[in-house]
This record gives C-alpha cells, structure tokens and sequence, in this order.
C-alpha cells in the first residue's frame, strides 16, 4: 500500500492570513496565532504591516502569497469594509482555502455572503481548546494539499 505524503504548498504561498476586525476579535487572533505558531504555521495578519506601505497594496500581496485564510466572522467583520474587502480579494483569488470561523460571541443573525459557499467552523466557549484546534487542523490540511478550485 502507498502512504499519501503531504504536497508542498506552490511556490510563494509561504503563510496562513488572518482577516479579522480589531474590535470585537483580537483575542480570537491572538489565540489563533499562538496555536498556528506552535505548530511551526507562519501567520500574517495587520500587525505585520510596515509603515508607509500602502496598506491596500499590503493586504493584496499578502493574501496573493497565502495558502490559506482564516476569516474571524464578527459583528465588527461584518461592518468593516476592510474585512469584507479581504474575504472578496481572497474568493476571486481562488487558490486560496477560505476557512470561515465564527466567534463565540456573534450571534449568527446573518452570515456574510462573501463566505455563504463555505462550512464554517464555530469556536465554543465551552470547548474552546478543541475548536480552536480544529480551525489548526483546517490550516494545516490547506497548507499540506492546496486549494485547486
């Protein structure tokens, strides 16, 4: 019997982008960031950026060189058009695995409908660990066998 081995991201796709919005998801991020970091996952998100950078220009070249995304669904992603700009720019990439993960405490009153094709992930208070680990697993996965769609 064969053993599947991991393909390697493509050339260029080096890391994973958190799109988020600072308001109401920053602790979210930070955790995320400390559970990717742990399984040696390069994670970009804004505090990466330089000054005088253009930040439009930034965050497309940052997402042209991601293998994946995170996109923290929020009350304040759903107001920012930066976030909202992001999950777009991403979706018309389409190399890019989209993983949708909504926070514990916005209140699915809508979905965005730049994700609507995607499963979301649901981070739970109550199993918190568990959940933020299978957004880890999710990443993994879309680093180890890129998005072809």
């Amino acid at each position: 019997m064969r053993l599947l081995a991991p393909v390697p991201a493509k050339r260029g796709k080096n890391h994973v982008f958190i799109s988020y919005a600072r308001e109401d998801a920053a602790t979210h991020t930070e955790c995320l960031l400390r559970a990717l970091s742990n399984k040696a996952i390069t994670v970009w998100n804004d505090q990466k950026m330089r000054p005088g950078v253009p930040f439009p220009r930034a965050l497309e070249q940052a997402i042209d060189q991601s293998f994946a995304m995170v996109a923290l669904v929020s009350a304040g992603a759903l107001e920012s058009r930066w976030v909202r700009a992001e999950w777009c720019y991403a979706f018309s990439k389409r190399s890019t695995t989209i993983i949708p993960v909504v926070i514990p405490e916005y209140k699915v009153r809508r979905f965005p409908i730049e994700l609507s094709i995607f499963s979301p992930v649901y981070l739970e208070k109550s199993a918190y660990d568990d959940s933020l680990q299978n957004v880890v697993t999710l990443v993994e996965f879309a680093r180890d066998f890129p998005s072809r769609w």
